[in-house]
């Protein structure tokens, strides 16, 4: 359905809404705990697996340890995911409700957004690094099935299925985030036509200008309406996938961190053995794609946050235009004073960090630190 939303028309919202009834079914619930119980096993498994080649390999190295390590954090995340989701989706439901009522109104605003572009870029983001991890970890099988003849069944219920359910819920995440910074950036323009009152700017943003003194000032408290309730959503979104995007963070650092030590490993010591070469495969495949989706979803929420900081300055260049003190100076007051109020808006997981750059070079200094000390340890 979050597909479907993202190029959904105003007209056929409410089409949608209905959808979202079988989210409530007893069929729903049956399924989602029965994937539960099945993440649940095959995390007992990995560690199962793990132990039983402790005990017939008693010599076995770090990289053994770390290989189990990040594919049994992967489990944990994708149970803890698919768990806070099923809790949680009562809210869900309340929060695309609140979208769409937005998007209702910025419609009534003459401010039309098309959503066909961003439609194809969520499911590349989503879909993308799906197929590409899928690849990498048949590569692993197909070595480890070579080796030790590991069974399929338990590769994909071990592997791909919490992989597939912790890229999900992240595509969720960044597909509403794309939806928000959407809405707000065609605010920002409606609001950028009248600073400059130029109509090729217009016709751009397809946005039919008011006109009449009092059109505008209702223009400006529907914009200031608008912009609270988006930063409302965002601080809603900001909430309901706080614990999850820490627990994704986590994954991809711990996925960075194996598959390059991974390769250094297997080039510095084992490059000649061919049936340590797995380490390889898992490497190469697996840690770019991480490592992109992690940038991705940064990006999208600094350009978001840049949305917000746009539209106090817009507003504040009307405030200081002499030709509309006499119109609208009042409603324009109280919308910078409600963005004065507001202040910046961060998207902050648990409060822990902020989904910026900083965050990122953090993690960069974090990895290279703790491939050093895996290094060392061999």
């Amino acid at each position: 359905h979050i597909y479907k939303i993202l190029g959904v028309s105003p007209i056929s919202i409410h089409e949608y809404k209905r959808g979202f009834k079988h989210l409530h079914s007893s069929k729903f619930n049956f399924i989602y705990n029965i994937s539960i119980i099945i993440l649940s096993l095959s995390s007992f498994t990995i560690l199962h697996d793990y132990f039983s080649y402790v005990n017939k390999y008693p010599g076995s190295t770090i990289t053994t340890i770390n290989f189990y390590v990040s594919i049994y954090i992967l489990n944990m995340i994708s149970i803890t995911s698919a768990f806070l989701s099923l809790q949680r989706r009562h809210k869900y439901i309340q929060f695309l409700n609140k979208i769409f009522d937005v998007n209702v109104v910025m419609t009534q605003m003459h401010i039309k957004t098309s959503y066909k572009f961003l439609y194809l870029y969520s499911a590349l983001i989503s879909f993308l690094p799906v197929a590409f991890e899928t690849f990498a970890l048949c590569c692993v099988y197909y070595k480890l099935n070579k080796i030790v003849h590991y069974n399929i069944i338990k590769f994909i219920f071990a592997q791909l299925l919490p992989n597939a359910v912790s890229c999900t819920v992240e595509a969720m995440f960044c597909s509403l985030v794309l939806f928000l910074n959407k809405n707000i950036e065609d605010l920002n323009k409606a609001l950028q036509n009248i600073a400059s009152d130029q109509t090729h700017l217009r016709n751009k943003t397809s946005c039919k200008m008011p006109k009449k003194p009092k059109d505008i000032k209702n223009f400006i408290k529907s914009a200031s309406d608008i912009h609270n309730k988006l930063i409302e959503n965002a601080e809603t979104l900001n909430e309901l996938f706080s614990i999850q995007i820490v627990l994704i963070i986590i994954n991809i650092t711990s996925n960075i961190v194996s598959g390059l030590y991974y390769v250094m490993y297997v080039i510095a010591f084992v490059y000649n053995d061919s049936e340590l070469n797995l380490p390889m495969y898992f490497g190469i495949f697996w840690s770019p794609w991480v490592m992109i989706k992690l940038i991705n979803c940064v990006i999208i929420s600094q350009n978001f946050e840049k949305q917000i900081k746009r539209t106090s300055v817009i507003v504040h260049n009307l405030i200081n235009k002499g030709m509309w003190r006499n119109y609208c100076y009042e409603e324009l007051l109280e919308f910078s004073m409600q963005l004065l109020h507001q202040g910046m808006f961060y998207f902050e997981p648990c409060g822990i960090f902020r989904l910026d750059f900083t965050m990122l070079y953090s993690l960069i200094g974090f990895v290279v630190t703790n491939l050093v000390i895996l290094l060392q340890f061999e």
